[in-house]
């Protein structure tokens, strides 16, 4: 017989809608979809709304599973707690880090969302990471002084009970895969959504247009920006950075085909989807030393210990001087460390 899952998600994304077709394919699934909000009125009423939904669906489940931490999770951990469920925390980034050069993670503000947060992770029977350093680690990149920012959930709840497993993604590399009848150019590509400047700098847009001033023979290409921070990072770049917008998503592919190497210089990851797609299509990697990003790279690209906007442009301009050879070994990396069904085989064991 099937087990049954209660799957609370605080946003809809395309990994996490990966992780409900795995559990939808073993499991008898009911998905809540809680939908924070600054408002107060929409905020309690989204919790009143949960605190009804679990207390109907968790009686008749088997595991909870909840994608991130924050309100959304200790209505459904605390009354599984209670019933002798199983609990299972996703944790992907924001959830386990506190970065206060751009005042992010739930451990940043010590409010009322990162206590939900941390009673949540001592109600937890295991907490499944995407990346080691959720786990516990050191962010020295994003910290401007250099010392360095504790990360990872052990690093602010102390004596969990929880087991950890590290459980990466996977990538189909038959849809990520170079396009023969593109012609690569010895240009740089980054692709990200921004909805807000925190989000902008976090993903390292405003540094990687800086960096472009340094390499302005070179073409930089920015594609998933809209909105504001579409017309800031107009504002803001050379002539040599080509800022596309959003473009369909069965494009991406073609897109990263065109260009030689993939820029991520991120402040702050967890496991970088983007740029393990980038790999998978041949692009030769060029990221900064934060979480899941170096781990993801290893000896298939360049790694910027710092961040220095002129040591950046070095770092590019080594990868569009390197061979072809070694885009082709970042595919290969990703084909024989993250295949698309990994995840779900190591899903397999805690959800069966």
């Amino acid at each position: 017989m099937k087990k049954r899952i209660f799957l609370v998600i605080p946003v809809d994304t395309s990994f996490i809608n990966k992780d409900e077709t795995i559990l939808n394919k073993y499991c008898k699934v009911r998905k809540h979809h809680f939908k924070s909000s600054k408002n107060p009125v929409l905020l309690s009423w989204e919790l009143i709304k949960l605190l009804f939904v679990s207390l109907i669906y968790v009686p008749q489940s088997d595991i909870i599973y909840n994608w991130f931490v924050g309100y959304h999770t200790l209505f459904p951990s605390l009354f599984g707690k209670l019933m002798g469920k199983k609990n299972i925390i996703v944790v992907a980034g924001y959830d386990a880090v506190s970065i206060p050069s751009i005042k992010f993670g739930v451990f940043w503000k010590q409010n009322a969302m990162t206590w939900f947060a941390v009673k949540s992770y001592k109600l937890a029977d295991y907490i499944l990471t995407v990346d080691t350093s959720l786990e516990k680690g050191i962010n020295y990149f994003a910290d401007p002084s250099g010392k360095g920012y504790p990360i990872g959930v052990r690093s602010f709840v102390p004596n969990l009970k929880a087991r950890f497993e590290n459980i990466p993604f996977g990538f189909d590399t038959e849809k990520w895969k170079p396009n023969p009848e593109i012609e690569r150019k010895a240009a740089v590509i980054s692709i990200g959504v921004a909805s807000s400047m925190q989000i902008f700098k976090r993903k390292g847009f405003d540094f990687l247009i800086e960096t472009a001033k340094f390499l302005p023979n070179v073409k930089f290409t920015i594609v998933g920006l809209s909105g504001e921070m579409l017309e800031y990072a107009k504002r803001i770049a050379s002539e040599n950075v080509d800022l596309v917008g959003k473009v369909p998503f069965d494009q991406l592919p073609d897109y990263l085909s065109a260009h030689k190497v993939f820029a991520q210089l991120s402040l702050s990851e967890g496991q970088p989807n983007t740029l393990c797609e980038a790999m998978a299509n041949g692009c030769i990697p060029v990221g900064s030393d934060v979480n899941g990003i170096p781990v993801s790279i290893a000896d298939c690209g360049f790694i910027l210990k710092k961040k220095d906007a002129k040591l950046a442009a070095e770092l590019i301009q080594k990868a569009l001087d390197a061979p072809e050879e070694l885009g082709h070994k970042a595919r290969q990396r990703i084909i024989n460390n993250y295949p698309a069904d990994k995840r779900e085989k190591l899903l397999l064991k805690y959800i069966q």
